[in-house]
């Protein structure tokens, strides 16, 4: 194993925290409890139509600035 190998396991399997948290966008309100994750993890998420799939997806997208107007264009076009 190399040094350059090394690095990339580090990164794969590299811990994060998360705190419990909630955060509301009208009349939405995502409730998270805190926990931990690597960075290989595979999350999915599955709901019936209406369940707010969409929103939480969009919500998270508000968060890093680089998607910010995608984002909002989204969310104009969803609430129509």
């Amino acid at each position: 194993m190399n040094l350059q190998e090394s690095a990339e396991e580090i990164h794969w399997y590299t811990r994060y925290k998360y705190p419990t948290m909630t955060k509301t966008q009208e009349i939405f309100r995502l409730k998270v409890t805190k926990g931990k994750f690597t960075y290989s993890q595979i999350i999915v998420m599955i709901g019936e139509n209406g369940t707010g799939k969409t929103i939480f997806i969009l919500m998270l997208m508000l968060i890093f600035s680089s998607y910010r107007y995608i984002a909002e264009v989204l969310m104009d076009d969803h609430r129509k």
